[in-house]
């Protein structure tokens, strides 16, 4: 298993996808996102013109996703953070034998332990399939569109930085 971490791209870059088992962090491309989050955990984060985005299963075993809150706190000062209020999406509960319950806890009670604003929650629900997740600095949005297992496809607007 290879973990990855892009920071500091290129300005020019359009877009940037995070894989499962990485992230992307103080990266200044237009677009950062992610595909197929269905039980893994995805956390988006909009900072001016910075965008931090992580896709990780297994979020309460720490390792690489506590580097990328490592990420979060050393990038973005503590007096701006209440403001912020991160998108946490997938997580679905009972798609894997890890418990998710246990990794959706980690998740949210680290952002609020950094002192991040209420994190916006967008949890992939059982009838879903998958959700995508993506950062658009052009609209300055955090958008996640929700793949159900039947039905029409939704997306939100989930938060504006």
């Amino acid at each position: 298993m290879q973990i990855r971490n892009m920071t500091n791209c290129i300005a020019t870059t359009y877009e940037l996808q995070v894989e499962q088992w990485q992230y992307k962090a103080n990266v200044s491309c237009r677009i950062l996102y992610k595909e197929g989050l269905g039980s893994c955990i995805g956390i988006a984060v909009g900072y001016g013109n910075k965008l931090f985005l992580c896709h990780f299963p297994n979020a309460s075993y720490g390792g690489a996703i506590d580097d990328f809150f490592a990420e979060l706190e050393s990038n973005i000062p503590d007096t701006n953070r209440l403001f912020i209020r991160p998108v946490v999406t997938g997580g679905q509960l009972g798609r894997e034998t890890t418990d998710m319950g246990q990794d959706r806890d980690y998740v949210l009670d680290k952002l609020i332990s950094l002192g991040f604003g209420k994190p916006h929650l967008c949890w992939c629900g059982p009838k879903d399939f998958c959700q995508d997740l993506s950062l658009d600095t052009t609209v300055a949005e955090i958008k996640v569109t929700t793949y159900p297992k039947a039905g029409s496809t939704l997306t939100e607007n989930a938060f504006s930085f």
